[in-house]
This record gives structure tokens, C-alpha cells and sequence, in this order.
């Protein structure tokens, strides 16, 4: 027995001596540390094995410290959207006002339209302002003939596509004020590019003059009528909307047409609101329709309604162009003046570039060598960037927008940003054509 219990201490003390050896070897590590092992009645003590952990997930751009991609989030990082009227000038012109009128002879098909340049056909500053048409309910004074069995009326399909287009029917009469006429009208169609929403009603004035003509239908065509040579009348007829100061475009109280009154930008309506007029005005769709029966009785344009090629047409012309012209008895000429408008909506972003963010760029200037190290030792805990341009993207990081800044601005760590961006947020995009 007694050989036993000193094996049994001799294995005691063995153990303890390693155990000591152990926990000095390791630094005297925590029980959580380190394991004991027994094999063949020998203990053996073992450092436990640090369990990995889970790799990270991945870090989204927009988390990132010193990061490309920032996203707004507060209120405060954008405006409420803005909304104001634009204006200009109508016309491309000298003092925004149009008074030299020449038709294309290249452009168009008589029977149908006139094309209105500023100037003469190719020389400059011919820009493309105005067509301008005569139609009739039964296609009266149009004839063009296509072949030997075929006989159309332009006029006609002028008129019913008025109708229908503009006063969305194809059954009854142009309806001019107080229900009068409305057989046969002339109509002005501005050139869609010199208005990228609407003509601004209230600022439009256009002039129109008589001319010599002849009340025989059959010998009123061709070189038969030119400009009254003594007349002493020049007529200026403007919208009777009222709205020089844009009350009602603000409001949004804006009609569909107006009517066409006599009148001038500086003094007004000159008659009541019950007189007749002389014609509509769509300011969205800028066109105008002019009562055929009220521009012979005060323009002596005769207009014939014979089933004759009757040159309807080119007599609105002669009238247009006769207003900017003296004569006689007239010193005083015309002009035309309208302005166009429309709404443009913006709205701010600002774009805050904290101390520790947009510190580093990812243009290949900023390092240097295969490795891809900095270019400049100082970058490591010193980084300097030059922003040149913001981008906004959408949330699949789409460049929606950007912008180019005026100057670059020097980021570096200890500093703050604050860029505004404004947006434009509806543009008109309309080709360019003569």
C-alpha cells in the first residue's frame, strides 16, 4: 500500500509541476484559456484554440467613412420644389418685335399654307416665324386639280381639320364670339420652337392693314390686289384676357382661347366686352383664327368664295405685311410683339461633404506604382481632394444628373461642405427646324 500512495504522489506532483511549467510558459493564461488532456493516466495541458469569427458582411458605399456615394436622407437636404414663369421675347428679332414679313418659296404648297420668314429666304436671320392658311366649310375658293379625274378643295380640308382639331367637332361652324360667321376663317400658326410652352396672354399684339382689291371674284386673283396705296387705317388687335401682369397664368386660371379684340398692349381693349371680334387666340397650341367675314369688311380682302383657285392666302399676307409698310396717309407702321412663357419648376439639393467623408478619389492620378499606393506619403492620414463635379443618381446608382462646379473646391479632412445643386425639373425638348 505504501508503494501505491508514493506512485500516486509522485504522479501528483509530476502534474503540478507542468502545470506550473505550463502557466508560466503561456503567460499565466484564464481558465477559459487552456484545456487538460489525459492519455495513459499522463495529464497534459493545452492553450484552447480561438474560435474564427463570421467574416463581416459587406459594407454598402453608402456606409463607408470616407466614401463617392452619399444618400439624402433628411428633410433638410433638399428644397420643396419651385415654380415660376419664364418669359422672353416671341419673336427672334431687334427690340423682340417683328415688322418684315417674306413668304418661302421652298417651302409648302400655296394651296394649303404660306410659310412667314423675318427675312428673305436665304439670306440671314431668315428664321421661320409663322404659317399661315385659309379654309372654308364647302372648300370655296381653293380649287387644285390633281389629274384629269380628280378635282380637290384644300380650303375644305383646311377648314374640317380646324374644326376637329381645335373646337372638337366636324359638324358645325367655327365658333366665333357671340355666334357670329364661321364659314370661312385665316388662321396663324406660330412656329412651335419660338414657344416652348404657351404664348403669354395679355402680351400679345399683332397689326393688320387694308389692301386694294377687287370685289370681282373671278378678276380678284393673281397680281389683282396689293397694298391700299393711300390708306390712312392700321388695325393693332391683342387677346382680351387681361392678363399683362400674368394674374391669371399664376393662378392657374388660364382658358383654352381667348378672343381676338381691337386693342393695344399700352391702352387696352378699345371696346366693350359684348362688341364682336375679330377672331380666337389658343395661346398653349399658338395658334390664331381670324373671322374671314370681319378681315373683308375691315381689311377689303374680298375673299373669294367662288369654286375658283381664289389666292385667299397670299391676301392675308398682303394685309400682315402692308401693316408694317406707310403709304400716303400713314406715317405710322406696325409691329408685332408677343412674349412666350413657360413654367419652370427647380428644386435645391444640398449636398453636405462631412470632415471624414469624399477624403479620397479613385482617379487613377491619385496613386502611383502596380501596387496602387499613394502618389503622396502625407495622403496616408492626411488626404486632399479636388471636387470638380456632383452627380446625383438614382437608388440603382444611375447619373440622373450632374453638374459641373465653377472652380474646384479643395476637400481635406478637417473641413466641411455645403454645394447647392439646382434642378431643373422639366425641360421642352423641341427639334430645331426653318
Amino acid at each position: 500500500m505504501k508503494v501505491l500512495s508514493f506512485e500516486i504522489n509522485k504522479q501528483v506532483l509530476e502534474m503540478l509541476r507542468g502545470y506550473i511549467d505550463f502557466q508560466i510558459a503561456n503567460g499565466f493564461p484564464s481558465k477559459d484559456k487552456y484545456r487538460a488532456v489525459v492519455n495513459n493516466e499522463v495529464v497534459t495541458f493545452l492553450m484552447q484554440r480561438p474560435q474564427s469569427a463570421p467574416a463581416p458582411p459587406p459594407v454598402p458605399l453608402t456606409a463607408l467613412k470616407s466614401r463617392s456615394f452619399k444618400k439624402f436622407k433628411s428633410p433638410r437636404d433638399f428644397s420643396i420644389v419651385q415654380k415660376k414663369y419664364r418669359k422672353k421675347g416671341l419673336f427672334p428679332c431687334d427690340g423682340e418685335k417683328l415688322n418684315t414679313f417674306h413668304t418661302s418659296s421652298t417651302f409648302g404648297d400655296s394651296n394649303y399654307f404660306l410659310r412667314v420668314l423675318s427675312n428673305k429666304e436665304g439670306e440671314q436671320d431668315d428664321n421661320f416665324m409663322f404659317d399661315i392658311t385659309y379654309g372654308h366649310t364647302n372648300g370655296s375658293g381653293s380649287k387644285q386639280t390633281l389629274d384629269q379625274h380628280t378635282t380637290i378643295h384644300p380650303s375644305k380640308i383646311i377648314y374640317k381639320n380646324y374644326l376637329m382639331e381645335y373646337f372638337h367637332t366636324t359638324t358645325e361652324k367655327i365658333p366665333f364670339k357671340n355666334g357670329k360667321n364661321g364659314d370661312y376663317f385665316y388662321a396663324i400658326n406660330f412656329n412651335r420652337n419660338l414657344y416652348p410652352e404657351l404664348i403669354d396672354p395679355g402680351n400679345i399684339q399683332i397689326t393688320l392693314a387694308p389692301i386694294s382689291s377687287s370685289a370681282n371674284q373671278l378678276y380678284n386673283t393673281g397680281s389683282n390686289f396689293y397694298p391700299h396705296p393711300t390708306s390712312s387705317q392700321i388695325y393693332t388687335l391683342i387677346d382680351d384676357s387681361e392678363d399683362l401682369a400674368d394674374v391669371n397664368t399664376l393662378r392657374k386660371e388660364l382658358r383654352e382661347y381667348y378672343y381676338l379684340v381691337s386693342g393695344s398692349l399700352n391702352d387696352g381693349k378699345y371696346g366693350e366686352d359684348t362688341d364682336d371680334a375679330w377672331g380666337i387666340i389658343f395661346p398653349k397650341k399658338g395658334i390664331i383664327v381670324l373671322d374671314g367675314v370681319v378681315l373683308d369688311q375691315s381689311c377689303s380682302l374680298n375673299t373669294v368664295t367662288a369654286s375658283i383657285a381664289g389666292d385667299n392666302i397670299h391676301k392675308f399676307f398682303m394685309s400682315i405685311s402692308a401693316s408694317c409698310n406707310t403709304t400716303t396717309n400713314r406715317n405710322v407702321t406696325g409691329s408685332w410683339y408677343a412674349r412666350a412663357s413657360e413654367e419652370v419648376k427647380t428644386q435645391t439639393y444640398f449636398c453636405r461633404l462631412r470632415e471624414y467623408e469624399f477624403n479620397y478619389s479613385n482617379n487613377y492620378t491619385y496613386l502611383s506604382g502596380s501596387h496602387g499606393h499613394f502618389k503622396y506619403e502625407s495622403f496616408v492620414d492626411f488626404p486632399i481632394t479636388y471636387i470638380t463635379s456632383v452627380g446625383l443618381y438614382n437608388d440603382n446608382y444611375e447619373l440622373i444628373a450632374i453638374g459641373k462646379l465653377p472652380r474646384p473646391i479643395r476637400k481635406k479632412p478637417n473641413e466641411e461642405h455645403i454645394i447647392q445643386v439646382r434642378l431643373r425639373l422639366n425641360w421642352y425638348v423641341i427639334s430645331k427646324s426653318k
